[in-house]
C-alpha cells in the first residue's frame, strides 16, 4: 500500500482506535500523524486492508513506546507525507491539463 492509499484508508475508516488525543482525531494533522505512524512502522508496503494499516500503526506505537522512534521523528513524518500528497496533486493537475490540451 502506498502512503496515499493509507491516507484514504485512514480517512474513510473509524477513528476511535487512533492512539491520539480525541481533539486530534478529526483533524488533518491527526490523519497525517496516523499515516506517518503506518509509514514509519516499515510495514506499509505489506498492507492491503484497513486492518493491516491498524496493525502497522500498532507496531509503530509499540516501537515508539520502546523508544525506537522519537516524538520528533513521528512529527517530521507528517510534513513529509503532506508534501508527498501535494506532489501527487500537482502530477494529477498536470496530467489533466495535458489531456485537456490534447482534446
Amino acid at each position: 500500500m502506498t502512503t496515499l492509499q493509507a491516507l484514504d484508508c485512514l480517512r474513510d475508516g473509524p477513528r476511535d482506535w487512533w492512539p491520539l488525543a480525541e481533539e486530534h482525531r478529526d483533524t488533518d494533522i491527526g490523519l497525517l500523524l496516523m499515516a506517518g505512524a503506518a509509514s514509519l512502522s516499515g510495514q506499509l508496503d505489506d498492507c492491503k486492508t484497513e486492518a493491516d494499516v491498524r496493525g502497522a500503526v500498532a507496531h509503530f506505537i509499540a516501537c515508539y513506546d520502546a523508544g525506537i522512534f522519537t516524538r520528533e521523528q513521528w512529527a517530521a513524518e507528517a510534513p513529509r507525507i503532506e508534501q508527498e500528497l501535494a506532489e501527487w496533486g500537482r502530477r494529477v493537475d498536470n496530467n489533466q491539463r495535458c489531456v485537456a490540451e490534447n482534446n
